[in-house]
């Protein structure tokens, strides 16, 4: 049995990182590789625990980084978000994490998506001011007013870029390792999966989040288009292993907990139990650092 999550034996990382909400947004490939990169450095060396990877920050520079070849607040691909960090550095979560000031992700959001289409800067302005942020990292209204007229995903990106003031370097980390169906098969999928797992590595997994409220749900490999039912194409991360009744389980780690709304207590502190088939029955693809 193998469970990351807690501070045991040598590896220190998953343990020393909060377990981030996306709230109701689609940004799962930034809180995923957000956690994989800050784990990355506590278990090589790098002790700066109060430095944190702000997600949201690593989402809203990924979306102005790579907007052309498909990242957005609606999703993205977390390769691009490695790509980010690895070029821009980490953000810290200092300022903002899963939430400015009072406001939480989903009303950030979905605020400014309704300011930004009215396109009134002062409105905007008075908006972040009123979030209890400091008013030396504010955009200004000139700012403001030049990135309105962009698309809503590039000005929310921008609104946010300014509060990157705390930057730590992250062009050492290695490339990020992926394993994607059809080009390895599921079964291959799973003997890395428990390899990583007991070299202590913590992995992302691209999958079917049907199977969380669902567990009879199953995707399919239709060609080289993987499918799920309502497009749920989902990012967490496997962080630990048990043997339960004979069958193998995986302990996910999930930012999107808030989402399983048609069975909330699925997900307890963002984690919860899938067996192997279930898992494997999902599973698109895994993706690490080691």
């Amino acid at each position: 049995d193998i469970d990351l999550s807690q501070n045991v034996g040598h590896n220190l990382g998953i343990a020393e990182i909060p377990r981030w909400s996306q709230g109701s947004t689609k940004l799962c490939y930034a809180f995923s590789a957000a956690t994989l990169i800050d784990n990355y450095r506590f278990t090589h060396g790098d002790k700066d625990f109060q430095h944190l990877t702000s997600p949201l920050l690593l989402a809203f520079k990924t979306i102005s980084t790579f907007q052309d070849m498909g990242s957005s607040l609606k999703g993205g691909k977390v390769e691009h978000a490695f790509a980010t960090a690895r070029q821009f550095g980490s953000c810290s979560a200092k300022i903002i994490s899963d939430k400015l000031g009072s406001y939480s992700i989903d009303t950030l959001l979905s605020e400014l998506g309704s300011l930004h289409k009215d396109s009134d800067s002062e409105k905007v302005f008075k908006f972040l001011k009123n979030s209890g942020a400091k008013i030396a990292d504010l955009p200004t209204l000139a700012d403001i007013e030049k990135n309105i007229l962009l698309s809503k995903d590039e000005f929310i990106a921008r609104t946010f870029l300014g509060f990157c003031t705390e930057i730590k370097n992250l062009d050492y980390l290695p490339p990020l390792k992926l394993l994607f169906q059809p080009h390895v098969t599921a079964v291959q999928i799973l003997e890395r999966i428990q390899n990583l797992l007991s070299s202590q590595t913590p992995l992302g997994v691209n999958f079917c989040s049907n199977v969380v409220t669902d567990r009879n749900y199953k995707g399919s490999l239709q060609g080289t288009q993987w499918y799920c039912r309502g497009q749920l194409n989902h990012s967490a991360l496997i962080v630990g292993r048990k043997m339960h009744q004979g069958q193998c389980q995986f302990m996910i780690q999930d930012t999107g907990c808030k989402g399983y709304t048609k069975n909330p207590g699925v997900c307890q502190k963002e984690q919860y139990w899938l067996t192997a088939d279930q898992l494997m029955n999902n599973t698109h693809g895994i993706f690490w650092l080691d």
